[in-house]
């Protein structure tokens, strides 16, 4: 169909399906709590919406690296291994994405 830059699910450290994360080798408290973002964010948004939002994220972003979802949990994710601010809610961050359609 002419897609280039798939992601390759082979080459993931995991994934996540709704509230099931799927880890393919050790596992980071970071990597972790970047696949914990992503089941909030299914939780937050749905299943049909996290979907719609991820495969509209690729085609317009051009790549993995440029889906706002990952862009999202990736940033969150940062910011829990930098643990500089202290505690934040993952969920209340979602939450904020959301209402202002970062997405």
């Amino acid at each position: 169909m002419g897609f280039e830059s798939l992601p390759d699910f082979a080459l993931m450290a995991a994934v996540t399906f709704i509230d099931v994360i799927v880890v393919s080798g050790p596992c980071s408290e970071g990597l972790l709590f970047h696949e914990l973002v992503h089941a909030e964010q299914y939780r937050q948004l749905g299943v049909g919406r996290f979907a719609e939002l991820y495969v509209r994220g690729f085609l317009s972003g051009g790549s993995y690296d440029g889906i706002p979802l990952e862009v999202n949990a990736y940033s969150l994710a940062a910011r829990f291994e930098g643990r500089r601010e202290g505690h934040f809610s993952a969920e209340a961050e979602v939450s904020s994405w959301i209402r202002r359609r970062a997405f």
